[in-house]
C-alpha cells in the first residue's frame, strides 16, 4: 500500500484526483502500478484500478506469447487470479465490476468512500463474490493516510477556485 500512496501523491500533483493502484501476481511480483489519468489522457474511465488491470493483462499475455503460462490454467494472461489488488481508495461501481470480471483474488484498499465507493458502500458489487469465498478483500489500511491525501488535494481544488 505504501507504494500505491507514493503514487498516489505524485498523481495529486500533476492534478488528478490522488488514487493510484498496484497490482501483484500470486508471488508477490509487481504487475501494474497505475494511477488515474482522467485528466490526463481526457478519459473518464482512466481509473487506477482500470488501468492496472489492462496492464497486468498485457504482462501476463507477454509472459505467455514468451512460453510462460501467463496465468491459471494455462488461460494466457486472460484473468487474474490469484492477483491482488491494491487501491488509496475504495473502487468504485465501474471499477469493482471489472475487478470481479478480471477474476482478481485478493483487493486492499485504503480510504473508504461513503459516496462513490462500490465495495463496502453503495451497492457492494463484491458481496456476492465474496459470499462464495471467491474473493477476499480487506478495507482501511492506512485509511489515515489516504483520506488526508485527498481532502488535502480537494482543499487545495476549493482553494483555487475562491480565488
Amino acid at each position: 500500500m505504501a507504494q500505491a500512496l507514493r503514487s498516489a501523491r505524485e498523481a495529486g500533483a500533476l492534478g488528478e484526483v490522488p488514487v493510484a493502484a498496484l497490482l501483484v501476481d500470486a508471488g508477490g511480483r509487481e504487475l501494474a502500478l497505475c494511477q488515474n489519468r482522467i485528466e490526463r489522457d481526457r478519459d473518464p474511465t482512466a481509473h487506477a484500478e482500470l488501468l492496472a488491470i489492462r496492464e497486468g493483462l498485457r504482462k501476463k499475455r507477454q509472459v505467455s506469447a514468451n512460453g510462460g503460462n501467463g496465468g491459471e490454467g494455462g488461460e494466457g494472461g486472460r484473468w487474474l487470479e490469484g492477483c491482488a489488488l491494491y487501491v488509496t481508495l475504495e473502487p468504485c461501481a465501474m471499477c469493482a465490476a471489472a475487478i470481479v470480471h478480471a477474476r482478481l483474488s485478493r483487493l486492499f484498499f485504503a480510504a473508504f468512500d461513503p459516496k462513490g465507493g462500490a465495495v463496502e458502500h453503495g451497492a457492494c458489487l463484491l458481496a456476492e463474490v465474496r459470499g462464495r469465498g471467491g474473493m477476499e478483500v480487506y478495507g482501511g489500511i492506512r485509511e489515515d493516510e489516504a483520506r488526508e491525501l485527498l481532502q488535502s488535494f480537494f482543499r487545495g481544488l476549493r482553494k483555487k477556485k475562491n480565488q
